[in-house]
């Protein structure tokens, strides 16, 4: 043990970096590790979970009248912080649709027909997602899957 102690000492005096990763027994993190690993890969767990906004009919506007069923499922990887991610979807799920009411009738129906407008669109789904969920960074979300997208003219003119 006090040899321990002379290292110690010695470092100490000499002034030498010492890098240690300080990890507690279990499954947590120390604090300070934790604030300075969070947005890293490694602060996220290795499985994804799964999460799904139901379908929403909203009106673009423009003419003819056209309407778009959304609905989408979204995978996400929880942070090291996040014991139960349920309860966080069930609370802030409101400000996502409300996210997706007020800028979705403003996309344009001929970019949502094509391959790009749809990517375009995931992007877009993917940030908002992420921002309106987990703005603290408590999860990330990995990826979007539409389901379903149509799009359908009322035929009113």
């Amino acid at each position: 043990m006090k040899s321990i102690a002379a290292a110690v000492s010695a470092l100490v005096v000499t002034g030498s970096a010492l890098s240690v990763s300080m990890r507690p027994a279990g499954d947590g993190w120390s604090d300070t590790h934790t604030e300075r690993m969070r947005g890293t890969d490694a602060y996220y767990e290795v499985s994804e979970t799964q999460g799904r906004v139901q379908p929403l009919s909203i009106r673009l506007n423009g003419t003819p009248e056209i309407f778009l069923q959304l609905g989408f499922v979204f995978t996400f990887r929880k942070g090291r912080e996040l014991e139960v991610a349920i309860p966080l979807l069930e609370a802030r799920m409101p400000y996502l649709v409300d996210a997706l009411l007020m800028v979705l009738p403003e996309r344009d129906p001929a970019e949502l027909r094509t391959g790009n407008g749809k990517l375009a669109l995931k992007r877009w789904l993917l940030e908002t997602t992420q921002r309106r969920l987990f703005p603290d960074g408590e999860a990330r979300v990995e990826r979007v899957f539409l389901d379903p997208l149509f799009l359908q003219a009322t035929g009113a003119k």
